[in-house]
This record gives structure tokens, sequence and C-alpha cells, in this order.
């Protein structure tokens, strides 16, 4: 809903309050009619900016009026046609259409419901709030913008008429400027405050009308917990406990989920080193050391550096280590191979998450390095924190150009090809017959260095030997497999 009740057909941008800092959070596009009930509406084409440094746009999605109406065409994109001089960086046009001239249906209705007043969910926009702490406590704006005349109008069922901007409002729903006036008197484009009189004869096909109120809208973030309840990651007022540790743990594996009916409240004291990043694997080693007595909760330890290489499966870093947050492609088969590292596994949404962690047993007197630990699948994130709970800034160290077979199992219909390439280029891999006819293409795209695997679903093929090829840039490797079913 928006902070204020329009008093005239309206499209207005959520406020949000709450949202979390590094965080991903969902702003809705609403169409108001609180005079009548009776404004019908058969597409839109609007502008929407955003600030860059502190929001990150990420997708948009039709709203429940569009499924509802069963309208047929949208669509989304980021930035200007063209130049814009002056204009703001971050900007997303959306664009929708109840009539999809390539199809045969129509839309079941313009109008989602008839009570005055209601919210009709045109778009939900999705954006990732940034991890800086001076955006906690804050207003992050998102609102409507005029690039040029024919930005921010909606379409008549009969495409006789244009809706366009009457006035505009703040997100508090206080009027900003008319319309056809500016802060110097004279309202022009680009610019936030609608459009000029010059622009109705822009509209060559329809009849522009002056009817709709744009209100703005944004992100109220979250504001920080004080010093003294950071670490209270089960919210019982008792901050650095051992049951705090284990919800931060299965956060990881878990996601926001294993913080229950406090979510947003764990997620802000979850930031025990104070960085203004929350839920890292630096502040869960932090937390560990302050309920086992060897930290303290009032010292801010700046990034650190290590090396990592992922080589035939095998995961190592150069460095103690007092966690590890890994994501892995898929479902994969993990082994543990870190010594004096306790962890947690769990295949979700896609993926396999993995969380190395120090013992809560015993005070450890070091971490764990080396290798931590060998998976059948290409590693798509990972966090690591030192022993003392620094984060660390790990870089990769890339093998040489290396192909590995990873299943020589004759009888298995799945066969996995993995590899190593040292830096970013296009690869292909194609399995060949007897008779080197091509009979499959498992790979063709560019690929960032390190270590990747795919698969062949061999069930539909006859016994026999296959040769798998596998080129990165100028190189190339080939090998044989057998198949016998």
């Amino acid at each position: 809903m928006i902070a204020a009740v329009p008093l005239a057909n309206a499209l207005a941008i959520q406020v949000v309050h709450g949202s979390l800092l590094n965080q991903e959070a969902t702003i809705d596009i609403s169409m108001y009619s609180p005079e009548s009930n009776d404004w019908l509406i058969s597409g839109f084409n609007l502008l929407v900016t955003y600030d860059q440094a502190s929001l990150s746009f990420t997708g948009a999605v039709e709203g429940d009026f569009f499924r509802d109406c069963d309208w047929e065409y949208f669509t989304y994109r980021e930035g200007y046609q063209g130049n814009c001089q002056g204009c703001p960086s971050g900007v997303v046009r959306l664009v929708a259409s109840a009539d999809d001239p390539l199809t045969i249906d129509g839309p079941d209705c313009y109008r989602h419901t008839t009570v005055p007043g209601e919210a009709q969910q045109l778009v939900h926009m999705h954006f990732l709030v940034d991890h800086d702490s001076a955006y906690a406590c804050d207003f992050l704006p998102v609102s409507f913008f005029w690039s040029d005349c024919e930005d921010n109008h909606v379409s008549s069922v009969h495409g006789d008429t244009t809706n366009v901007v009457r006035h505009v409002f703040d997100y508090t729903g206080e009027s900003v400027v008319d319309s056809y006036t500016l802060r110097d008197g004279k309202a022009a484009v680009p610019g936030p405050d609608g459009v000029p009189d010059e622009c109705e004869r822009e509209f060559t096909e329809s009849t522009p009308i002056r009817s709709i109120d744009f209100y703005n809208g944004g992100f109220r973030t979250a504001c920080p917990e004080p010093p003294d309840f950071l670490g209270d990651i089960d919210k019982n007022n008792e901050p650095n406990e051992i049951g705090d540790v284990l919800i931060f743990a299965n956060y990881f594996v878990s996601g926001l989920s294993a913080f229950t009916f406090h979510i947003q409240e764990s997620v802000v004291a979850s930031d025990i080193n104070r960085d203004g990043i929350p839920l890292s694997v630096a502040d869960l080693v932090l937390l560990i050391q302050i309920v086992i007595g060897e930290g303290s909760p009032w010292i801010t330890l700046e990034p650190t550096y290590a090396e990592y290489s992922f080589r035939n499966g095998t995961l190592n870093v150069n460095t103690e280590l007092g966690g590890a947050y890994l994501v892995f492609d898929g479902e994969v088969e993990i082994s543990v191979l870190a010594d004096g590292a306790d962890y947690l596994l769990k295949y979700r949404e896609g993926n396999t998450h993995v969380l190395l962690y120090l013992p809560l047993g015993f005070t450890p007197t070091s971490g764990f390095a080396g290798d931590l630990v060998h998976a059948s699948g290409n590693l798509l994130s990972y966090e690591f924190a030192t022993f003392e709970g620094q984060p660390i800034i790990a870089n990769l160290v890339p093998g040489p150009f290396t192909v590995y077979h990873t299943d020589p199992d004759p009888s298995d219909d799945t066969k996995i090809i993995c590899f190593d390439i040292s830096e970013a280029t296009h690869c292909t891999v194609v399995i060949r017959n007897r008779y080197w006819q091509r009979v499959a293409t498992l790979l063709d795209s560019t690929l960032e260095s390190g270590y990747h695997c795919v698969d062949w679903d061999a069930s539909g093929f006859l016994n026999g030997t296959y040769y798998y090829i596998v080129t990165a840039g100028e190189q190339s490797r080939t090998g044989s497999m057998e198949l016998e079913k």
C-alpha cells in the first residue's frame, strides 16, 4: 500500500518498511481508482529510477492484475533509449499490453477489482539492498521519471485516449509540483516532475488526458541493533549464547527460515563484527570465539587475503580458517577433508550448501587449512573467515588446462567429465562414437577460470567406445570411455 490515500486515479510505487541490508527486497507498482471503479486500461509504459549505489535491480514480474486479467504481453528493459543528458543512472522501463497481436485469445478483463480505492498490483520489482551500513535506517527512493514526452502513460481500452501525468507526489503523499510546472516555472523533460503542455502534440494517434497522479515510493531500511544486542540471534534478550551459534550456523544451509518468526531482527543482530555486512561466515566465526571466551565483540577486524584452488573437485585454501561457506551447483556428493572442522550440509533451492566451522565442544588452538572438501560438481560461490574471525578476500590460483574423467564405471549411464582452465575462455565438450561421428554436444559457452564439470546421459546410446573432446580456447584434450549396459 502507499503511504497516503490517493484522491484521483493513481499509479503508486510502494513504500516498503524494514528492508534488510544485503538482502533481496520487492516493491510493487499498483493502480488505484478511488473516485470511481470504471478506470479501464489496456496497457502501460512506465519509467522508474533508483539509486544504483544503494540498490541493484535484479528483475521484474507481472503483478496480480496482469495474471488475474490474463494479459498477454509484459517486458522490462534497463537503461534509456538513446542518450539522456542529466538523467539518473539507474532506470528500468516496464511495458505491458492486454492484447498481444501475435495471439488469438484476448484478455479476460481490463480491471480486476470493482472496489474503489483497492490496490491493483501491476508489477513486482526485485532489488538487492546494498550491504553498506551507511544505508541502515535510511530511505532509498524508487521514483517515476520522464526522459521524454511518452514516458509513464496508460492506454485506454480502445486506444483512442492516453492517460498521462496530472500531479507527482513524493512518498509521503505530499504534492511536489504540478506536472506542467517545475521549480523554475516551466516543466521539461527529462525530469522527475511530469511533462509540459508541449508534449501533448507528441500523441498523434490518441488524445492525451491529464488524469493520473503519480506517487513515488522506496525502501525504508531497518535500523541497526544497539551493540549490546548484536549476537542475540535467537532474540531471547541474551546475546552470544550456544543457541545463537546453532541458529546462525543453520542459516547457511537452511536459509532465512532458520530464524523462524524473527527474521528481520535476527539478520540485523548477526553483524557481530560490525562491518555493515550481516549474515557473513566471519560473523559466525567471531560469534563462536566470543561464546567460547576467545573473542571480543568490540573489535572490528579488517579483511585479510588468501589463495585457493579448486582442481579435480578438491578445494584447497592456503591459510588457516575458522569457517567456510560453500555453494555447489546442483545436488552433488561432498566429502569433507578438513581436519578439526564440524560441518553442515544441505541440498536447497537447486544447490548444495556446505558450512565448515570450528567445533563448540572445546576451545580449539588453531583453524583448519589445506584440502577442505572434495565435490562432484561446480563451485558456485565461497566465503572464508580466519580462525580469529577476519573476513578473507580469496584469490583463485588456477591450474593448467587439465581434463578428468571422473566416472570410469562402464555400466553407469551417466558419465561425468570435469576439467580445469586457467583463464576465462570459450569451451566445448563434444562426444563422438568409434566412427568419429558427433553424437552429443555437452557444452558450448564461455566459462570463468576454475574447475568445471558436465554430465552425459548415455542411457539412449549403444554399448561401445566413445570419445570426449574438451576444447578450451586453442587447447584441446581427448579421452575415451566404455559404455557397457
